[in-house]
C-alpha cells in the first residue's frame, strides 16, 4: 500500500509496476485506511489457500472441499 501526495496518473502507474497493491492519496482518513488494509489482508488470506489445490475432503471456514466437478 502506498500513502502519497501525489496523484498524477504516472505517479500511479509508477508504484503499480513496483508492485503497490493499492494507493492512499494524502489526506487520508482513518476510516478509508483502515478498510483498505482489512481489504487487502483479506485478498492476501484468500490468495494463500486458492495457490493450492486441497485435497478432497479438506475444510476450511466451514466449507468441505469435494472433487466433484462443476
Amino acid at each position: 500500500m502506498m500513502i502519497t501526495g501525489l496523484s498524477d496518473l504516472e505517479s500511479r502507474l509508477k508504484g503499480v509496476e513496483e508492485g503497490v497493491d493499492d494507493f492512499l492519496i494524502k489526506p487520508i482518513d482513518n476510516r478509508e485506511l483502515k478498510s483498505r488494509i482489512n481489504a487487502l489482508l483479506r485478498k492476501k488470506s484468500i490468495s494463500r489457500f486458492t495457490s493450492v489445490t486441497p485435497r478432497a475432503g479438506a475444510q476450511f471456514g466451514g466449507y468441505r472441499w469435494t472433487d466433484t466437478a462443476l
